[in-house]
């Protein structure tokens, strides 16, 4: 957390929704904005739209589709998608700089994807502001065209701040965690599918092979043929027309069906003992380190998480046993004990006589 106040304030009003009106206010503003940022995107790409601003400017300069020129003008500054376009990315470049100068960290702050998606949904429209003020007509040549194709490219990543409604969901916050505690299961749950659609496509290679050489010509594309087949999506582009054929893709499609379904279920038993254990936590901090229910909003570090989890735990269950445990097998209480000092001085008080040897003392 900042020191400063008014760095901690602002960092509050940005990062902790329920830190205060203001701060519920100015979190549904951005939430907003960027959906509304990503409809507009969606809605000029469509073919009604897409070429209105210049046609106005052809029209103005007297150009023909067909010249090689491309007009700057200022037909486009009057058009309502820049004008909602511009009070977006208005917003996003304040917003911006506010968190550079009331984060935490500035390490945090420049090794975050997240980041560089804003840099994304803010710098390819100056860009192109630059161009227009310039109100001048640019000779297409390849290099210009290629660059103006990666800067379109570039402003599609807006859509990636989207993040913004979804990490204030509870519901997405645990599917998070649920992912990460599963993700041995899910990788062999994955393992599984590519191993059986690579069986079931070699199979249906060799039922195939001589009455449908066309669609089953190799095991490689065969098993293209498994992939799509056991995921359930089923293109079309390649099916069998041999009974033993169609038989293998019957027992493919179930099989495929079965494993996510078995996916499924690991995934909500996960996913329940997750979404109690991050309330649990989060109540855990609120009450025992004094943060408020202001904090209970904010996007708690993974440390902070740990060293409140670790301490639920010594606490609920009164078993120190287990927190000594936990620590010789994968932690470093006194790494711990720096964090949890570092991240809020509470921590330490609270930490030490738990984490700590007798002999510390």
């Amino acid at each position: 957390m900042p020191k400063m106040y008014w760095r901690k304030v602002i960092w509050r009003l940005l990062d902790c929704p329920q830190y205060s009106v203001w701060a519920r206010l100015i979190n549904i503003i951005a939430m907003t904005l960027t959906i509304l940022s990503c409809i507009i995107l969606a809605i000029q790409t469509l073919p009604k739209y897409k070429n209105y601003w210049l046609n106005s400017c052809l029209e103005q300069a007297n150009l023909t589709l067909n010249s090689t020129l491309v007009p700057r003008c200022s037909a486009i500054l009057k058009e309502p998608f820049f004008i909602i376009q511009s009070i977006c990315v208005a917003y996003f470049t304040i917003e911006f700089f506010l968190r550079l100068i009331s984060t935490p960290s500035y390490k945090r702050f420049f090794l975050s994807v997240f980041t560089y998606i804003d840099l994304a949904a803010i710098v390819p429209y100056f860009v192109d502001l630059g161009f227009l003020l310039n109100n001048a007509y640019i000779n297409i040549n390849p290099d210009i065209s290629v660059s103006t194709n990666i800067m379109r490219a570039i402003r599609l990543l807006r859509i990636l701040k989207l993040y913004l409604v979804f990490k204030q969901l509870k519901v997405l916050r645990a599917l998070s965690t649920t992912l990460k505690e599963s993700l041995i299961d899910f990788s062999g749950t994955l393992f599984g599918l590519v191993v059986l659609a690579f069986l079931f496509g070699a199979a249906a290679y060799v039922a195939e092979t001589q009455a449908n050489p066309e669609m089953f010509d190799s095991i490689p594309k065969a098993t293209y043929w498994g992939i799509i087949t056991i995921t359930t999506v089923g293109y079309g582009d390649m099916y069998p027309i041999t009974v033993i054929g169609r038989t293998i893709a019957c027992l493919c499609a179930l099989s495929g069906a079965a494993i996510i379904v078995f996916t499924e279920v690991l995934t909500r038993g996960t996913l329940v003992t997750v979404i109690p254990l991050d309330e649990r936590v989060r109540l855990f901090i609120d009450n025992e380190f004094g943060l408020g229910s202001s904090f209970a909003g904010c996007n708690l570090p993974d440390g902070l998480i740990i060293l409140a989890t670790l301490t639920l735990l010594a606490l609920v269950l009164g078993d120190e046993g287990l927190i000594e445990k936990l620590i010789s097998i994968k932690f470093s209480s006194a790494i711990l004990v720096f964090l949890g000092a570092a991240t809020f001085p509470k921590f330490g008080t609270v930490l030490l006589p738990i984490c700590s040897p007798p002999a510390w003392y």
